[in-house]
């Protein structure tokens, strides 16, 4: 803490700080380098394990890429050098390297998809909701996946401070970093649903806790594999400089900076030699899953599949009973520019008032490009005529790897090698096919978007200090400027028909409508325009705030504070694609999920009363309420559209009214500020010295924080992602060279979804996941032998439970709640470190 000048404390925020977010915060004020006067060098090496893989430094099992199969884990270091050149020139230099690995030994992320509705519907009436009769609440899928993941991080920082007067200095800062991040996925699912409304079943006489089967007729499938591209290399680059002024005279002080920053991210599989994803399938299936809710894992145990054509047992755990289907490609690539600049002037009158004003302006350009090649493997046609078996067959090729060593819950399977899948498809492209060019162009014109975000703010600010300095009153207000713009692919159905001067299609003799093309692939690139649809959104807003302390007494201080805020929302949600069906090819219904250009963001005032002591025999406590009034939150919305709301999105009036009159509905899925909604809260802190002991222990300090939070409003059952009770606590053991701290923290259960649709077939409306209660532990310990050599370890969750998430309904049975399991490891990491 020897380089903290002050801390500043707010209960919400002050009107020189961003209007976004909905607390206060604690500003430590550091202090600048010219105030160091020797040299300094900082030095840090330690390596990161994890209990999973037993403490060891071996690189763990075997994976599916050799570049997750190291033979050993790898340090991580870093240092810092200060360097004072002169009274008035400071330099630092910084370099640093860390290497971590997620074990892939039984840390697997498992998905039960529950049907949770106990009657069936359709949509197959137009805008009619059909019953289709009683359904079982059954496992519907039951998915199992393990990731294996190496992330290495590099950073290189250089940075000089310069004293241009007695009252100015000048400072500037570079930093270049580097991470790459390897990962692969093995993955199987289970789907005992099919089309047709084909719904899982409970066994006669069954349990329906811990048994599921498929309704027969060999609607179940398994896959091994996914579709998803989870199989990559990702290496981002990062560039930022910084250039700060700062003035500090007896009245005025002024502190301007600006920010640059470039971020290019790439993700590619093709130059590591292997396949971002690849799907495999047993078809045609009857299959029962024994043993849910019976360990810890939430999927079945077990699971008895026959092939339904001739009722022949499947071993689900060979790959080579399967048939690959497919493989994907993907190559990305991800570029991000920041700018900012900002300047802060402050007027000190006197001891009791003092004047601030700034302004500051953000820009934030983010262009995506990314392509996900699928291709169809329709196999050797001369082999498959040869052996009498399916081209797709994967015994008929070298695909399965014996040597991963990859279990399920404890059980072995031969996993189909992505590096082996590759290899054929570059050796024998003859044997693939890309899916669809209609697939390709959609793709590269749905995955290709620029979107800039413009801030733009400026505020006033006032400092007072009244009654001996006891009442430290901080008001103003603050203004800011959000300009949106985007553009994105566009899908047009409609852009291969010819029309007439009043836009309406063109007939054709015998039937139908003239078309620009006959040419299939021509059609397609009609159909999708890259970043054809381009929109933009404005708004802007005054937050005042108001923040007052007054001491009561030396150790004993009141604090009040209002403040309005701003909750921006994404992006993505303003601007983004768009979709425009064909009239004709619509029978029943269909969702368009399409971005808001008219969303607002939500906005919060929050007032705050506290009161803090500081140092009353050995204590410092803190006890506090708020309220917090939030209107236009934003949540998902699905609505069936009409004339006008199509026409707004850019469709053309005549095919406006088609698809608003025609046999089909045309429903869209957009995110909209749905409501208001209040949070109260209550808050303490409290941190005790134990002093009362004997003297080998009066170094012990016991300390613990506490908020609730409740929820109401017209809309609070639809109010995400806050947690109603969080608890952290702990204890502190600090002597001259020795230190141990040890603390956890609780989170209570949090709302985190809502399904707001009643054409889920699956999911009622009003169920949600819920992101379970979890109890984090962790440790810390150094021990200091010399102010050059410190050793130290720590770990940051000593148990590593599970994570759960639950999504249920109001009358969701106890048994079909628990979605989503995530294994965690607890990551320890040992080093030394030292100062010199």
């Amino acid at each position: 803490m020897v380089n903290i000048e002050r801390v500043e404390i707010t209960k919400v925020p002050t009107p020189d700080k961003p209007a976004s977010g909905l607390g206060g915060s604690m500003n430590l004020v550091t202090k600048g380098m010219l105030g160091i006067k020797k040299a300094r060098l900082n030095w840090q090496l330690y390596m990161t394990l994890n209990t999973n893989d037993g403490l060891t430094f071996k690189g763990g099992d075997k994976q599916a890429i050799p570049q997750l199969s190291p033979s050993a884990k790898q340090p991580s270091y870093s240092f810092t050098a200060v360097l004072p050149a002169s009274r008035r020139v400071v330099f630092s230099v910084g370099y640093s390297k860390s290497w971590r690995q997620r074990p892939a030994d039984d840390t697997p992320v498992e998905y039960a998809d529950w049907n949770l509705r106990h009657e069936g519907i359709s949509n197959s009436t137009p805008k009619i909701e059909g019953n289709l009769g009683p359904k079982d609440i059954a496992l519907r899928y039951a998915t199992w996946s393990q990731l294996a993941q190496i992330t290495s991080t590099e950073n290189i920082q250089a940075g000089m401070e310069f004293r241009l007067s007695r009252n100015d200095t000048l400072a500037l800062t570079i930093q270049h970093r580097e991470v790459s991040s390897e990962q692969v996925s093995s993955r199987m699912r289970w789907q005992f649903t099919g089309a047709q409304q084909r719904y899982p079943v409970v066994p006669a006489g069954a349990d329906p806790a811990t048994t599921t089967q498929s309704p027969g007729f060999g609607n179940a499938t398994i896959t091994m594999g996914q579709a998803a591209p989870l199989n990559y290399y990702e290496g981002t680059d990062t560039t930022h400089l910084t250039l700060r002024y700062k003035h500090t005279g007896p009245k005025w002080r002024v502190d301007a900076q600006g920010v640059y920053s470039s971020a290019v991210r790439k993700r590619d599989s093709r130059v590591r030699g292997y396949a971002a994803s690849y799907i495999a399938e047993l078809r045609d299936l009857n299959m029962t899953g024994y043993g849910m809710n019976t360990t810890d894992s939430i999927l079945p145990t077990s699971y008895e599949a026959i092939y339904h054509p001739d009722q022949t047992p499947i071993d689900p755990y060979d790959g080579e009973t399967y048939r690959l289907t497919g493989l994907r490609e993907e190559y990305a690539r991800y570029e991000t520019k920041n700018m900012e600049g900002r300047i802060d002037a402050e007027r000190i009158f006197n001891r009791f008032l003092s004047f601030k004003t700034g302004a500051a302006f953000t820009r934030q350009d983010r262009d995506n490009q990314r392509m996900m090649p699928q291709y169809n493997f329709n196999g050797d046609a001369a082999l498959a005529s040869a052996t009498g078996m399916q081209a797709q067959s994967v015994s008929l090729y070298d695909f399965v790897d014996d040597s991963i060593d990859i279990k399920m819950n404890g059980r072995s399977v031969r996993w189909l090698n992505p590096v082996k899948v590759y290899d054929l498809f570059k050796q024998r492209p003859e044997f693939f096919e890309l899916n669809s060019s209609s697939e390709y162009y959609q793709m590269k014109a749905n995955n290709s978007k620029r979107m800039v975000e413009d801030i733009t703010a400026g505020y006033l600010r006032f400092d007072l200090r009244l009654f001996g300095n006891r009442l430290h009153t901080v008001f103003g207000a603050r203004y800011e400027r959000t300009r949106v713009e985007g553009w994105a692919g566009l899908e047009d159905q409609t852009a291969v028909y010819q029309y007439d001067e009043n836009g309406n299609r063109i007939p054709k003799p015998g039937g139908g409508f003239l078309m620009v093309t006959d040419d299939p692939s021509q059609q397609t690139r009609y159909i999708y325009k890259e970043r054809g649809f381009n929109d933009e959104k404005s708004y802007d807003g005054i937050y005042p705030s108001v923040n007052m302390n007054f001491s009561i007494t030396p150790n004993f201080v009141a604090r009040a504070a209002y403040a309005r805020t701003i909750g921006r929302p994404n992006v993505n949600d303003i601007v983004a694609g768009f979709r425009i069906p064909d009239s004709a090819g619509i029978a029943s219904s269909v969702t368009i999920s399409v971005a808001n250009p008219g969303l607002e963001p939500w906005t919060a005032d929050s007032f705050h009363l506290s009161l803090d002591s500081y140092y009353i025999k050995g204590g410092f406590g803190s006890i506090g309420v708020y309220k917090k009034k939030i209107s236009k939150f934003i949540g998902n919305y699905r609505f069936l559209a009409d004339e006008a709301i199509l026409r707004a999105y850019g469709v053309p009036e005549a095919e406006a009214k088609n698809l608003a009159e025609g046999e089909g509905a045309i429903f869209l899925s957009r995110k909209e500020n749905i409501g208001n909604a209040e949070l109260t809260g209550f808050e303490m802190s409290y941190r005790q010295d134990l002093f009362f002991l004997p003297a080998w222990l009066r170094k012990v300090q016991l300390w613990v924080n506490y908020t609730h939070i409740a929820i109401d409003g017209e809309k609070a059952d639809e109010f995400t992602g806050f947690t109603p009770d969080s608890l952290s606590a702990g204890i502190n053991y600090i002597r001259p060279r020795f230190s141990l701290r040890i603390a956890c923290a609780y989170q209570g259960e949090t709302k985190a979804w809502i399904e707001k649709s009643s054409t889920n077939e699956n999911v009622p409306p009003y169920a949600a996941n819920y992101q379970a209660a979890y109890t984090r532990w962790s440790v810390t310990a150094e021990y200091s032998f010399s102010r050059a050599l410190t050793i130290f370890a720590n770990c940051s969750d000593v148990f590593g439970k599970d994570l759960i998430i639950y999504r249920r309904a109001s009358d969701t049975p106890a048994y079909a709640q628990k979605y989503t399991r995530r294994s965690n490891p607890a990551y320890i990491t040992i080093g030394v470190k030292g100062t010199f």
